[in-house]
């Protein structure tokens, strides 16, 4: 009789896995296994782009476009970060997985938005920035993620992460929206930056049209991801909460 009350119930499809892991096997709530199978994709395509960029790169640099190369090489970075910190939101919150939450979505989103700042800035004014080498870029962006790693260590500090009796790593979930600000601003910058080089008139043809390309990529990318970030905060903060679904935000993260 003892035994019985005290049994868990079997999740559909996890087995005997250890509970903290079970979003990642459930079939009754498969969202946590689609968002596994999307991480493990991206991570694969990721490493993948990464090999193809590297044996080709010499022929970007023949053709001038190695001021770039270490900026894609952030981007790659951060796209790989996104998709594997992705699993902390599947997994159950603990200590440890609630820092990485917190430490490893503000680093990755910086990671790929600091490089594509800092290249679409460039393109302002080819004739002022040409001399610039990759390694002054790669400088920018460090400078911009150690930002958002001051304000994450910071954070951690004053407020060490924990399992609440919510179970749950924050006591609102708008808290991992604020401690995004900076990461907005960049995307902000982002945008703005990219309307000013869509503007922008360059009076050499052929660097107009060398640019042309990389810019109609950055104006399509800054909109898309505007797009997703407005949309990720206002479920976050408002939508969830509206839907009376708070045990949404995760999977809204994920």
């Amino acid at each position: 009789m003892s035994n019985s009350s005290t049994a868990k119930p079997t999740i559909n499809g996890c087995g005997n896995i250890k509970e903290d892991f079970t979003n990642l096997c459930d079939l009754d709530a498969l969202w946590g296994i689609i968002v596994s199978g999307f991480a493990a994709l991206g991570l694969l395509l990721t490493f993948v782009f990464t090999i193809i960029f590297s044996v080709n790169l010499k022929r970007y640099v023949r053709h001038q476009r190695h001021h770039y190369s270490t900026l894609l090489y952030f981007v790659l970075l951060g796209a790989f970060l996104l998709f594997a910190f992705s699993i902390a939101f599947v997994i159950k919150p603990s200590p440890i997985v609630c820092c990485l939450r917190r430490v490893g979505f503000g680093m990755a989103c910086v990671v790929v938005l600091a490089p594509l700042f800092v290249g679409i800035t460039r393109t302002w004014r080819m004739s002022y920035l040409d001399e610039l080498r990759c390694g002054f870029l790669g400088m920018a962006v460090v400078c911009i993620v150690l930002v958002e790693a001051i304000i994450l260590a910071e954070w951690n500090i004053l407020k060490r992460p924990t399992v609440l009796s919510s179970g749950r790593c924050e006591e609102t979930e708008n808290d991992l929206v604020y401690s995004s600000s900076f990461n907005g601003l960049v995307l902000i910058l982002f945008f703005i930056s990219t309307m000013v080089a869509c503007c922008k008139k360059d009076h050499h043809v052929t660097t107009r049209k060398r640019l042309n390309g990389y810019v109609m990529s950055c104006l399509a990318i800054s909109v898309l991801l505007v797009l997703l970030t407005t949309a990720w905060a206002t479920m976050i903060c408002y939508g969830n909460e509206k839907l009376g679904k708070p045990e949404w935000s995760d999977p809204t993260t994920a």
